[in-house]
């Protein structure tokens, strides 16, 4: 259950990091 949540959490970040939406 955490594990999936920092997978996630990882993946909505890297995410964020490729596409800023500033």
């Amino acid at each position: 259950m955490f594990e999936d949540l920092r997978d996630l959490y990882q993946e909505v970040i890297f995410d964020h990091n490729r596409n800023p939406r500033n």
